[in-house]
């Protein structure tokens, strides 16, 4: 890792072969990476360790505020469905969200309660939904004819910014 100025702060004991689509842990200790279909885990001590091991693609993830768990989305079912699991591997993969509809995650809200991800609707293209983490509801945040991506909830998580193909979003 580098600061804004270049200086070198950490650097990882093994660097991941091939990082794409890489999320960081909020304790800055680890790196989520896509890498063969699979999300793979880089930390300070280990180097790298495969995460999801389903011949289904995994991708799109992001860590969870408190770092426990990470959510993604997955095709095991067909459509690119949300799914989460816990960092320690202790677990299996926990679905949160199926429906016909392709999704991906795009944010956590910092205090944990709440998943952006965006939705692909046949008539309107990628719209911006959210995921209830308690209830496990979801709802329509920004839903209109013009294409919405990449939500990320501000650091208060009372706002969020998003791009589009609309200089309106």
């Amino acid at each position: 890792w580098v600061d804004r100025s270049g200086k070198e702060i950490v650097r990882f004991p093994k660097a991941p072969r091939f990082m794409m689509n890489a999320s960081l842990s909020p304790d800055e200790r680890r790196i989520a990476f896509f890498l063969a279909s699979d999300i793979w885990l880089s930390d300070l001590q280990s180097g790298d360790n495969r995460f999801t091991f389903d011949p289904a693609v995994d991708f799109f993830f992001f860590f969870s505020p408190d770092g426990h768990h990470i959510a993604f989305c997955s095709n095991r079912g067909g459509a690119f469905d949300l799914s989460q699991k816990n960092v320690s591997g202790a677990a299996g993969v926990e679905l949160l969200l199926a429906a016909p509809e392709q999704k991906a995650p795009t944010d956590w809200s910092s205090d944990g309660r709440y998943l952006l991800y965006r939705s692909l609707d046949p008539k309107t293209s990628f719209d911006i939904w959210a995921l209830s983490m308690s209830d496990r509801k979801h709802f329509p945040v920004v839903k209109t004819e013009h294409e919405e991506r990449d939500a990320q909830f501000s650091p208060d998580g009372k706002r969020f910014a998003s791009a589009g193909d609309d200089d309106t979003v």
